[in-house]
């Protein structure tokens, strides 16, 4: 156990500072209008990613989350707004990291996952469509997760959070990110302080008109002012899902 902790440590705070996933600010939110989001877990149960159901059988979700793991050791749960019960968990059978995932850049912060058995989709769990570009500045986001609601908390919530951010312009988030954004990233927040997402978020879904155009990846701090959360830019990696699925 010791083991699994260092490693999930190692992960939560490998970019030095950066937070990783949580939603801070957010409300209650019910399976049934994110039927697409998973918690992603440790067989012991421990939530500690977000994921998006894109097939029956594959999950999208942050490299950083699930790099340098076992696929066996894992699992996801889909269908339900409780962390801890309800709708149905699977065994994770292969973890597909980008090549290019830089954990020093924190860029290319993208991951499949492969399931053991197909999901059965219902009203709780649907596929969501990855939208074919990038969304303009001002659009409005959703941002779900299980993840910390205090910067320094202890404890995630047992029920999903939800969140609604306006997508940044490019160039306003990179002056506050001291310039780290890539093509591969995607800004979204608001200015005051008291809304992100932060750690435990990690690997979840950003959805715009109800496609999906983020993956949780990094920020500067949690539910701080003028700090947005930055993304994967999914759209960016249409080519290259479809390539390892095939």
């Amino acid at each position: 156990m010791k083991s699994i902790i260092l490693i999930l440590t190692t992960i939560f705070f490998i970019c030095g500072g950066a937070h990783r996933g949580r939603i801070i600010g957010g409300e209650n939110a019910a399976i049934e209008d994110y039927p697409y989001q998973v918690s992603i877990q440790y067989n012991d149960g421990f939530h500690f990613c977000g994921g998006s159901i894109y097939k029956p059988n594959v999950i999208i979700t942050a490299a950083h989350c699930v790099f340098g793991l076992e696929a066996e050791k894992i699992h996801i749960r889909a269908g339900s707004n409780n962390r801890n019960s309800g709708g149905v968990i699977v065994t994770v059978k292969e973890i597909i990291p980008s090549e290019n995932w830089n954990s020093q850049t924190i860029d290319n912060d993208i991951a499949i996952l492969i399931l053991t058995e197909n999901l059965q989709y219902s009203d709780k769990i649907q596929p969501i469509e990855i939208a074919k570009q990038e969304p303009q500045p001002g659009k409005l986001a959703y941002s779900v997760g299980w993840g910390l609601t205090e910067e320094n908390g202890k404890e995630s919530p047992v029920i999903l959070q939800a969140i609604s951010i306006p997508i940044w312009e490019r160039n306003d988030c990179n002056k506050l990110v001291k310039a780290r954004l890539t093509e591969n990233m995607m800004c979204a927040g608001v200015k005051q302080a008291g809304k992100s997402s932060c750690r435990m978020d990690s690997g979840g879904g950003l959805a715009v008109d109800g496609k999906l155009v983020g993956v949780v990846s990094w920020g500067e701090g949690c539910g701080k002012y003028n700090s947005p959360s930055v993304f994967a830019n999914v759209p960016k990696y249409i080519s290259w899902i479809q390539s390892k699925l095939n």
